[in-house]
Formats: C-alpha cells, sequence, structure tokens
C-alpha cells in the first residue's frame, strides 16, 4: 500500500498543468498521468472531465441562435478549469473514502470479497436515494460529489477510484458492452474474483456482493460469457474518456466536448491504450464519422478503418464475443447506402447473438435487435423497392441470394439466442415484418439460397450458424478463380468482395488478400501490398485452419526465395507449410481443392527454384551444368509436394502439363536417365489435343519451363540447346515472366561462351 504523503505528492505534481483553458492543455494533463511511474490518476482525471463537461453542455450557456447555427457553438470559450476547484474536490473524495474504510481491518493482499462490499457500500451510501439513472452527465466523480448522483458507469468508476485513493492496485474494472463490475487480481491463483458493485436494469436493486458468473447470468450477453473487457490502467482511462457524453439537448451537441473528446481518444488510440476494446474504437469512429477533421488537422484515421479494427479486436481477442462492432458497421454502410454490407453486418451480428440465452435484464441490446428487425431493414428494403423501378442496381439488390441468405441468416441468430432461454425473444410482431421482407425478394433471389440441414449437435449447429455468411464468401473467392478465370474476371470478383463485406470479415479479408495475391503472381505482377493481410491468419473453423496455415507458409517461402533470403530459411517454411497441408481433411469442395492446389505449386516451385539457385551459384563459377547435383532435402520434399499434385490431377482439370514438368525436374534433380526426362519434356512441349507433330508448340507457362529445363540439363548438342532456350525465352517474353526471361537469358549467353572458349 502506498502511503498517504507519497499519494498527494503525486496528485500535486499535476499542479502545474493548471489552469485548463484549452483542449490542448487537457491534452497534455492527460498524457502527463498516462506516462506517471505510478499509473494515470483515474480519481482527478474523473473529477477534470466532470467539470468540463458540466461546463460546456449547461444548456444555459447556449447562446441564442445556437439550435438553427450550430456554428455559434464554437464560439462557446473553453471553460476554465482551476486548481482549487479540482484540488477541493479530489481531497473531499480522499477523506470520505478514507474516513468510512479502514483497510487493516480486511484482507488486502488479495483483495477479499468483504472490502469490496465495503467500499462499494461506502460508495453507494452517499448517493440520492431516488433519482433518474438514465439521465446524461452524471457518470463522472463531479457529478457524484456535487449532486450525489451517478450512473451505472459511474458507480463503477468511484468505487475503482476508492481503491485507488487506498492504494489498492490490484482490483481492476471489468466491462461488457452495458455493465460493469470489478476483477481482483490475484497473482497466486489462476482463477479472479469477480464481483458486482452496481446496479444493472430499470431500477436500483442491490447486486452488490454478487459474484459474476453465478447460475443462468454468465451465459447471457450482459456478462458477454466470460468475454468481457479486463481494463489496464491505461484503458480505465479509455472508458472514462469514452463515457463523455457531449449532447446539451437531444438535438444539440457541444462541439467543444465533441472535439475534446475525439482529441483525448486519438492520444490514446496512438498509444495503443484502446487496442484490446471494441466499444471504445466504436465511438472513436462515430466521433470521427460525424467530425472527419477539425480546423484542417487530419489524425489518419478513419470511421471505417475503426469500425473495422473493432470486429476484427472482437474475433481476434474475445472469441466473437461482442456484438455491438457489427451494430457500428451496420450502421455505418447503411448510412453510406451500402445496403449489401450492411445486411451482412446483420448477419454477423445475429450470428454472435445466439452464442447467448436472453434475459430481461438484456433490454438495450434487445431493442437494438427490435430496430434492426422491425424497422431499420423493412425500411431500408422499402426504399430499395421503390427505386427498383427506375434504378436496374436496385433491381439486382432484390435478386441477389446472398442478400436473401443474410437477412435468413441475421433470423435465425436471433432465434438462436431464444432457443433455451428463460424469456421469449420473437413474438407476432417480428413474424409480420420477416414475412414482408422476404417478400420483397424475386424467386431467383430465393432459388439462389441452400439451406444446409440441421447438424444433430447443437454446437455444431451454433457454429454453422456463426460461419454460414462466411463459407458463402469463401465459396465466391477461392482460388478456383485465380487459375480459371479471366484476369478482369478475377478483378471484378475482387471488387465484389470488398463490397460484399471483405473489409468487415476477418475471414473473408484474408481470401480477397490471398486472391490477390495469387492473381498478380500469376500474372508476374507485383503484390508485397497484400502479404501484411496474408500473413496475419484469422480465426477459422476447423476444416480450413491447416488449409490457412499452408498458404501462409508457402506463400512466405516464396517471398523469402525471391527475396534472396537463406536456402535453409526458405526449406524451414516450406517444411512448415507441407506440415499444414498434410494435416489439411480431405474435401469435395472444388474450391479447397485449388486451395491445396496452389499451396501444392507454390511449394514445389520454390523449392525447385532453391536448387536452380545452387545451379546458378555453379554457372556463376563457369562449370558446366549439364550433370545434375543432388539436394537430398529439397529431393524429399519435392517428392512429397509431387505425390499431392498427382493426388489432385485425379480430381481437378488441366494439371497434366504441371505434373509431367515436376516430373521432369525430379528426374533430373535424382540423376536419372535423359531420355525418359527428354520423352516427358516433349510431350509437355506439345501438349494439344490433335497438332502435328511439326506444329509449332503452344505458348504456355509449362512449355516454356519444359524448354529451359531441356536447354539447360540434356545432353543436346550445343546448336539443340540454344534454339530450345531462344524459343523458351520467346515464350516468356509473350507470357511476361521478366524472372526467368532474364534467366533464360544468362544461359544462353553462358552456353555462347562456352562454346566460343572451346572452339
Amino acid at each position: 500500500m502506498q502511503s498517504k504523503d507519497r499519494k498527494f505528492v503525486a496528485f500535486n505534481e499535476f499542479k502545474p498543468c493548471f489552469p485548463l483553458t484549452s483542449v490542448e492543455k487537457v491534452i497534455k494533463l492527460f498524457e502527463r498521468n498516462l506516462d506517471h511511474e505510478l499509473g494515470p490518476n483515474i480519481t482527478l482525471l474523473s473529477l477534470v472531465l466532470g467539470v468540463i463537461e458540466s461546463k460546456l453542455t449547461d444548456p444555459q450557456c447556449i447562446p441564442a441562435g445556437a439550435a438553427t447555427d450550430s456554428s455559434k457553438l464554437d464560439k462557446i470559450p473553453f471553460p476554465a478549469v482551476n486548481w482549487d476547484l479540482v484540488s477541493s474536490l479530489y481531497k473531499t473524495f480522499d477523506t470520505y473514502v478514507k474516513t468510512y474504510i479502514d483497510p487493516l481491518r480486511y484482507s488486502t493482499h488479495p483483495v477479499s470479497r468483504e472490502l469490496i462490499r465495503a467500499v462499494s457500500d461506502t460508495v453507494w451510501f452517499k448517493l440520492n436515494p431516488s433519482y433518474n439513472k438514465d439521465r446524461a452527465h452524471i457518470q463522472t466523480l463531479y457529478s457524484y460529489l456535487t449532486e450525489k448522483k451517478l450512473d451505472c458507469f459511474g458507480v463503477a468508476i468511484a468505487v475503482l477510484s476508492a481503491f485507488r485513493q487506498l492504494g489498492l492496485n490490484d482490483v481492476r474494472l471489468v466491462l461488457s458492452e452495458d455493465h460493469s463490475w470489478l476483477e481482483v487480481v490475484d497473482p497466486k491463483s489462476p482463477e479472479c474474483l469477480e464481483m458486482e458493485i452496481t446496479w444493472h436494469g430499470k431500477g436500483l436493486e442491490d447486486k452488490r456482493g454478487v459474484l459474476v458468473g453465478e447460475g443462468l447470468k454468465s451465459r447471457g450477453w450482459l456478462y458477454l460469457n466470460g468475454k468481457a473487457v479486463r481494463c489496464s490502467r491505461e484503458m480505465e482511462v479509455v472508458a472514462t474518456v469514452t463515457a463523455i457524453n457531449p449532447s446539451i439537448t437531444h438535438s444539440l451537441d457541444s462541439q467543444q466536448m465533441v472535439r475534446l473528446q475525439r482529441q483525448l481518444l486519438y492520444t490514446l488510440y496512438s498509444r495503443g491504450a484502446m487496442s484490446n476494446y471494441p466499444m471504445s474504437l466504436g465511438c472513436f469512429g462515430d466521433i470521427l464519422e460525424l467530425q472527419p477533421t477539425h480546423h484542417g488537422d487530419d489524425i489518419g484515421v478513419t470511421a471505417n478503418q475503426l469500425y473495422l479494427k473493432a470486429a476484427e479486436v472482437s474475433r481476434s481477442n474475445y472469441a466473437n464475443h461482442h456484438v455491438y462492432p457489427y451494430i457500428y458497421l451496420a450502421g455505418f454502410y447503411l448510412r453510406n447506402r451500402r445496403y449489401k454490407s450492411a445486411l451482412y453486418s446483420w448477419a454477423l451480428a445475429g450470428g454472435t447473438i445466439s452464442l447467448y440465452n436472453y434475459c430481461r435484464e438484456e433490454e438495450e441490446i434487445y431493442k437494438e435487435f427490435f430496430e434492426v428487425a422491425n424497422d431499420v431493414i423493412p425500411g431500408m428494403l422499402k426504399v430499395v423497392s421503390i427505386a427498383s423501378r427506375s434504378d436496374p442496381r436496385s433491381r439486382e439488390l432484390l435478386s441477389d441470394a446472398w442478400v436473401y441468405g443474410a437477412i435468413l441468416v441475421f433470423y435465425d441468430g436471433v432465434c438462436l439466442w431464444e432457443e433455451d432461454s428463460t424469456t421469449p425473444v420473437v413474438h407476432i410482431s417480428w413474424a409480420r415484418h420477416l414475412v414482408n421482407t422476404l417478400g420483397k425478394f424475386n424467386a431467383a433471389a430465393r432459388l439462389g439460397v441452400t439451406v444446409n440441414p440441421e447438424e444433430d449437435d447443437e454446437d455444431d449447429r451454433r457454429k454453422s450458424s456463426r460461419h454460414s455468411s462466411n463459407q458463402e464468401c469463401l465459396r465466391l473467392s477461392l482460388p478456383s478463380a485465380v487459375r480459371t478465370e479471366s484476369s478482369d474476371r478475377v478483378r471484378r470478383l475482387l471488387e465484389e468482395l470488398e463490397a460484399m463485406g471483405g473489409g468487415e470479415d476477418g475471414l473473408t479479408r484474408w481470401w480477397v488478400g490471398f486472391v490477390s495475391v495469387a492473381h498478380r503472381w500469376r500474372h508476374f505482377e507485383e503484390a508485397a501490398t497484400h502479404y501484411p493481410v496474408v500473413t496475419a491468419i484469422p480465426a477459422a473453423p476447423y476444416p480450413i485452419y491447416n488449409l490457412l496455415q499452408s498458404l501462409v507458409h508457402s506463400m512466405s517461402a516464396r517471398v523469402a526465395m525471391l527475396e534472396g533470403l537463406e536456402t535453409a530459411e526458405c526449406l524451414r517454411l516450406c517444411e512448415a507449410a507441407s506440415t499444414h497441408l498434410a494435416a489439411t481433411p480431405g474435401t469435395d469442395e472444388r474450391s479447397l481443392l485449388y486451395g491445396q492446389l496452389i499451396a501444392t505449386d507454390w511449394l514445389l516451385g520454390t523449392r525447385v527454384a532453391l536448387w536452380d539457385r545452387g545451379e546458378a551459384s555453379r554457372l556463376a563459377s563457369r562449370e558446366e551444368l549439364v550433370g545434375i547435383q543432388r539436394d537430398i532435402g529439397t529431393m524429399e520434399g519435392l517428392s512429397g509436394s509431387l505425390g499431392r499434385l498427382d493426388g489432385l490431377t485425379g480430381r481437378l482439370d488441366g494439371l497434366m502439363g504441371r505434373l509431367d514438368l515436376y516430373r521432369v525436374t525430379h528426374r533430373l534433380m535424382a540423376g536419372t536417365n535423359p531420355v525418359r526426362a527428354d520423352q516427358l519434356i516433349d510431350s509437355v512441349v506439345r501438349r494439344t489435343n490433335s497438332a502435328p507433330k511439326d506444329a509449332p508448340p503452344p505458348v504456355t507457362m509449362e512449355a516454356a519451363h519444359a524448354m529451359v529445363l531441356a536447354g539447360r540439363h540434356l545432353p543436346h548438342s550445343v546448336e539443340e540447346r540454344q534454339r530450345l532456350l531462344v524459343e523458351a525465352a520467346s515464350m516468356l517474353d509473350k507470357l511476361g515472366d521478366r524472372r526467368k526471361l532474364s534467366e533464360c537469358n544468362r544461359l544462353i549467353r553462358h552456353i555462347a561462351s562456352n562454346a566460343t572458349l572451346v572452339n
């Protein structure tokens, strides 16, 4: 426990920051707190924000005409916050807490349940016995000390601040999406004590002292089923700033308060303090959407990026248990008339809410879903239906099976939410609007949706609901398009995926990045900008997890080879990719088979390139290339990948040329009889259905690479080898493979120089 003297010395260190006469000075006070060795002083910061908010949102301070001319609000001077006022309030709170709480009477290592109850009782008893807890601007210690009023979050901050004043830092704030409580961190115990300190609901029912996680409530959305946000000291500040309410009236906000909240959130965001808090990211996104810049300043992040990050944090850090990130996203897309993406986000929200059982205390999230299902979606489709009479794009939306399926996924999630719950969710109003909504779509949309039969296992059914949207995008974007579609078709597909929600869904965004890399590599284009997206593997269902891993490692091995990293590192990545590829379960899904094909193809190409690298070093030393140098490790890996390619050849079309090319390479690496290799090369070069033997070979990548192999490794005459390489160079130039073309030209020069030396 820290001494009283040290605590007040730390508090007095902030006196030079006062008076606070501008947003910039408040920012400096927060930065100094965040950098302090004892951590931020949440009591001081809550008081400061309370003073500023109370003055800037006072309706009596609104200039005449501000309700119709918001520019007049900018002319309101920033209120000066003096040290004397803040210091007096701070000491009042500190004295009150220490008068009624003697920590020596309780266990403090760790903090006991009795002490938590005593502190929360002390805060509670100072509150007015009756007031409207939903009133605005009662979430800070300023409202507690001046009005004796706090909302639910304000009580949590007051109790937390009391513990900080007592010098007890092993208590931390825990936040769900609509509730808050405390947790005691005990380094000696793997389980933490979580305890209620406030209320939740329409009344002021006493919940203090109740352990969180007991009974049916642990499966409710209110407590996020164990996936709530556990705040660090910096995140406590984030929560306090996020709770700022800039409203003056129901239709008017204080622009000074909005700017202060915006700049504080950016300060915290730039420090990484918001990286694990989805609700704060969504709040920051809302502010930036309304005020992207202020007087020309640009903070370098957009509202959409923050909404997407919030959804990604929920998936990666909280097992996709947070609903509001998808609500934020859907609202953003709706406001920007990106209706397909909005419906996709609502479908994801439905999948998330299906993880819970509904109870009466969850009225806030119920209102969100009720409004979406019975007002927002019907209203949106009504607008689209009217517009479809003259707008072809609107008609396409009502014929889109994907949009129809997203609505079904949303309602399915709501029904799963109700399943096994003690309180019903859906009633006749829901059903009436659902029928009207589905009736807006034509027969083409309904026929295009496939509903999977219900699984026997409940967990599988819930998982199917959550991933159905992802799987739909997966089938559309999987790498079959890279090998089977034209360049323009792939680009259109990528644009369609982005419009469908490739940005907000981590798995879909990963496939968009992967298809972009594969497509660009296939057309010999630079793809480095997409590498970070692909290397960040999102959460994925079991059947494709190992496939994603194999694709990432095979891509990384190829990148390492292209960048000239050591052969040992490249082979290590190849082995990791091969291990994951071997662990990928069997499937008849053609899109997944194409994914396995691309991973196998990249592995084979990388191993062959590594072998060629060794041959190139001998070329530099002017050693003769006819006669193969064996590399046992590379050969074994190539043999395994070759077996996988052989297995895929029987299930996918158009792979025989590729298979024969790698068979030739394998034979050459092994140093076997070159006669059979020459026959295989001829079959690859002239692989057409009815082409005469003397006809020119088709311009294909396999034919060009086969001729390079023949000219480089087979014991032909110098003239024949030069002819093969010149013809290969012509093909490579037409195909656009500059790297292989450079290698081919180098071989031509090498053979010509050797011939000159012999002569």
